[in-house]
């Protein structure tokens, strides 16, 4: 059976939370403490004015410690490739682009020790302050991929020099990619210091960007990268995929193997993709995304009309992320109530 879900903007929760994302906020372990209990009591207190169920372990597990450190949300990743990340009260914070140059692409080389650098010097800071209060910590970042890394790096020009030098791009994305990984390991062998061993959960391919480029670009440049990245996680990789066209891209998502998640971005083809990313006997978890903005200004009739097409696809879950704080209650119990 579907399962109907929905995440709040970062908007939403400033607005009815009073939950701030500013770098002293998100870089205070303790605050992100609070925060995760003021999110939680929220939802239930939300869910049971829509009418929606709440289970007895989600009220009783209201307010529970997470020993997690969560990092800057998107643009973590990216600032510890060295980008400066840009703060507000109430959004999400964001990466500026590096804008490397051809002579600094070209003198890049993969790291392999951070502890050096001053974005994971403060990650493990933050985990060191869990472990001494609450006996242990994982760093869990929000990873990204090497197409939405690379674009950080390089800026808009990588636009141009998928015609004009591939030379910059394939050694931008090697640098990304040997880096990417090299990142996850080092975090990997911080968490098993700090009690928090990795599980064997999924990695996630999160290619926003590539709903920016044509399939050919995709093909030639980020495919062989990605078949790199997913044959090193053969058995626990999955694609995220957000925008409206993932199904001119699934096909190569296919070759990357037995994926074990697909995240198909609302208004894409969702049984053209299923039927091309079928790589196993083993079906993977369908995800598909809903709109926020048709969330917000759409009747509560076409939602649930729209809602119940998708599930009939035969996906796991119909998830809407980043709703939007002036989104209507009777639009949210019509995505959400079965």
């Amino acid at each position: 059976m579907t399962k109907f879900d929905a995440f709040f903007a970062s908007v939403y929760w400033n607005r009815y939370a009073g939950i701030d994302f500013t770098q002293k906020s998100l870089g205070d372990p303790a605050i992100q403490i609070e925060h995760q209990r003021r999110r939680q009591l929220h939802c239930i207190e939300k869910w049971e004015i829509l009418g929606i169920p709440i289970c007895l372990a989600d009220k009783q597990n209201a307010g529970t410690i997470p020993a997690v450190v969560s990092g800057y949300g998107v643009a973590t990743i990216s600032m510890i490739f060295g980008c400066k990340g840009i703060f507000t009260e109430g959004l999400d914070p964001y990466a500026e682009s590096l804008n490397l140059t051809d002579k600094a692409i070209m003198a890049l080389t993969p790291q392999t020790d951070y502890s050096r650098n001053p974005v994971m010097q403060d990650l493990e800071s933050q985990a060191a302050w869990l472990v001494k209060t609450h006996g242990k910590a994982c760093i869990n970042i929000n990873m990204q991929s090497v197409p939405n890394i690379a674009f950080k790096l390089r800026g808009d020009q990588l636009m141009f020099d998928f015609y004009d030098n591939p030379e910059i791009v394939h050694k931008l994305l090697d640098y990304v990619q040997q880096s990417w990984i090299n990142i996850r390991s080092y975090i990997s062998r911080i968490n098993e210091k700090n009690h928090c061993p990795d599980d064997g959960g999924m990695i996630s391919l999160d290619n926003c960007t590539v709903a920016l480029i044509s399939p050919d670009i995709y093909r030639t440049y980020f495919l062989p990268y990605d078949i790199k990245t997913a044959a090193r996680y053969s058995s626990i990789y999955g694609v995220h995929h957000c925008g409206a066209n993932m199904h001119l891209f699934s096909d190569y998502y296919g070759q990357l193997g037995e994926g074990i998640w697909f995240d198909i971005g609302y208004g894409s083809d969702v049984k053209s993709c299923m039927s091309s990313l079928k790589t196993g006997e083993k079906m993977p978890f369908w995800s598909v995304r809903y709109g926020p903005a048709k969330l917000r200004s759409a009747d509560p009739e076409e939602i649930r009309r729209e809602r119940d097409v998708l599930a009939a696809c035969g996906v796991d879950t119909v998830l809407c992320v980043g709703v939007d704080p002036d989104t209507p209650d009777e639009n949210l119990q019509a995505l959400l109530i079965p």
